[in-house]
């Protein structure tokens, strides 16, 4: 029996692949094609990009205990807020009243 040789980028056989619509009806046409190809199969169409990334300056993580993260987390939804929004609202407002 004859062993075939790994597939490389240049040695992979082609796959059919559909084309990229020129123009999608509605958001939802847009996001269906997206959910069911891979850019990566669409090479010609990528190119390399800088990223630069600058972290919050003064930002810290702090840990909360599990048993507090789902409460939270139903009374920022109940507030329209971010998890994160909800509790620096709360400790300014601790921090206020205490002076």
């Amino acid at each position: 029996m004859k062993k075939s040789a790994p597939h490389t980028a240049a040695s992979k056989p082609k796959m059919k692949r559909d084309p990229i619509p020129e123009n999608f009806r509605t958001l939802e046409e847009l996001w269906e094609f997206w959910d069911t190809h891979s850019t990566v199969d669409y090479p010609e169409f990528l190119k390399p990009v800088k990223v630069s990334v600058r972290l919050a300056q003064g930002a810290k993580v702090l840990r909360v205990a599990d048993d507090l993260v789902s409460p939270l987390q139903r009374r920022a939804r109940q507030h329209g807020l971010t998890l994160e929004a909800l509790v620096n609202r709360w400790i300014r407002e601790r921090l206020r009243k205490a002076g």
